[in-house]
């Protein structure tokens, strides 16, 4: 048996906050466990949160300025939290921001430089995850599946309901995955229309109704008949999706999104889940009850939602562990789930 404790850091594209997790990862026989010790979430400070809301539009000098600072950042938060829990783990593993996914340009960019992490934290620090699989011909995204072929074995299907939706499962003996649309990247754009951060429980798209015609027009979207792999970046959003939100009616535009994302995820989940099969549901779209209740809904499948803590940091928990299998120099990325020409041991390590 072998213990492992490695910190699991995540910035989602919904700019929600910095995920923090400090993790305890146990191997026996092949088999894997977990647990979570510690975890939080830090909310960005405006200006970096102004920058990496526009990170997209930003000129090369600044992007890079961006990318130390966002280092910077996450290093001096891990490591004050390192200090406030005593926890030290044997690596740090830093997912980054997403600012541009574009894979079939063969491109993807997480800024946070991991070299100024390890710098600050004195611990090895593994990031950029998603490059070394982009480079193999893969979409680089989802990356999570690993963590529920190992970790969550016991689920018919794992859902993430975070900035982007995406879904991950069993079929014909291999762990497959896709991004199934965008989700609190859109209720959080619009969210901040109303002036709010995030639209709380799904209180501001309740007081709204659904806009038939701009729902057929969301249905439509191309990207629902693609077959996987497939995954979705900002640009996506923006302009498939952003780009036709021009009603003045904010909560109607959330309650027709969360008819349409429900929709869809619905039918992903039915098409691989039967009536008593469990579905693991985490990220921040699994606190929106209304969008639950929708869900719930367009399926028989059973919705599982676990404790907060997993909920929120589940992401975070499967970045920690998918770097300490690159320490390990094990396979991290699945090619079955990402289209790349193999599986692979994807991310840079950076030294103290």
């Amino acid at each position: 048996m072998s213990r492992f404790k490695a910190a699991g850091i995540m910035s989602g594209t919904s700019l929600d906050g910095l995920d923090i997790a400090f993790c305890e990862f146990e191997e026996n026989d092949n088999r894997w466990k977990f647990r979570i010790l510690h975890a939080r979430t830090v909310v960005f400070e405006n200006e970096l949160f102004s920058r990496l809301t526009h990170s997209m539009k930003l000129p090369a000098h600044e992007l890079a300025a961006l990318h130390s600072d966002l280092g910077t950042f996450i290093g001096s938060e891990c490591r004050r939290y390192m200090q406030e829990t005593g926890f030290e783990p044997d690596l740090i593993s830093s997912h980054g921001h997403t600012v541009f996914h574009q894979p079939e340009k063969g491109l993807t960019l997480q800024i946070g430089d991991g070299n100024i992490i390890a710098g600050i934290t004195k611990k090895i620090t593994v990031y950029d995850f998603r490059s070394g699989d982009v480079v193999l011909g893969g979409q680089g995204a989802p990356l999570v599946p690993m963590g529920d072929e190992l970790l969550f074995s016991d689920h018919s299907c794992c859902l993430n309901l975070g900035g982007i939706a995406n879904i991950s499962f069993r079929k014909v003996g291999q762990r497959l995955a896709y991004d199934v649309t965008a989700l609190n990247q859109v209720f959080n754009q619009l969210a901040q229309r109303a002036g709010r951060i995030y639209d709380e429980g799904g209180k501001i798209a309740a007081s709204g109704k659904v806009d038939k015609k701009l729902l057929q027009q969301f249905d439509a979207l191309e990207y629902y008949s693609l077959m996987y792999p497939k995954s979705l970046g900002k640009e996506w959003v923006d302009k498939e999706v952003i780009i036709k939100m021009n009603l003045p009616d904010t909560a109607s535009l959330m309650r027709t999104w969360s008819e349409h994302a429900a929709a869809r995820i619905g039918e992903s989940i039915n098409a691989v889940c039967s009536k008593n099969d469990k579905v693991l549901v985490t990220g921040g779209g699994a606190k929106n009850d209304l969008f639950l209740s929708i869900l719930k809904e367009k399926t028989e499948a059973t919705l599982v939602v676990p404790d907060e803590k997993l909920v929120d940091h589940k992401e975070a928990m499967v970045f920690a562990f998918l770097g300490l299998l690159r320490h390990l120099g094990r396979n991290n990325i699945l090619s079955s789930v990402t289209g790349a020409k193999s599986d692979s041991s994807c991310g840079i390590i950076a030294k103290p």
